[in-house]
């Protein structure tokens, strides 16, 4: 049995929720790698390194197409249920990079506790990601 490449993904749940998708549809998928991606996470980029979603050859045309489908859903703002949304730090973005950095020198902490915010540009709605 043969398998091709869907995709590679650096966060298990979002391999595990396509993985599921594909299963409502009736498609078998395997994940790859998942192991080791929760034994040093910090290696996503490096070489190639990543969770590796795969289906069977015969059913590669039905899963790429059953995940654009799922993919194309557009995120809308709760609030006017507009689409036109803009994707940043926040206002403060620089002094708020600026202490995320610092902090992570003086603590030893990674930059994880930069939160990026979706802006609604037509009503002002903000929310986090």
């Amino acid at each position: 049995m043969n398998t091709k490449l869907l995709g590679r993904y650096s966060q298990l749940h979002l391999a595990h929720i396509h993985k599921g998708v594909l299963s409502e549809n009736g498609i078998e998928s395997f994940l790859f790698g998942e192991n080791f991606m929760n034994a040093a996470p910090y290696f996503t980029g490096i070489l190639n390194a990543g969770i590796e979603l795969r289906v069977k050859e015969e059913d590669y045309d039905k899963a790429m197409e059953i995940l654009a489908i799922e993919q194309s859903e557009s995120l809308k703002c709760p609030e006017c249920q507009s689409t036109n949304l803009d994707f940043s730090y926040g206002k403060n973005k620089i002094s708020i990079i600026m202490f995320s950095i610092l902090s992570a020198i003086l603590l030893v902490l990674p930059f994880g506790n930069l939160q990026r915010q979706y802006f609604c540009k037509d009503c002002g709605f903000k929310m986090k990601k």
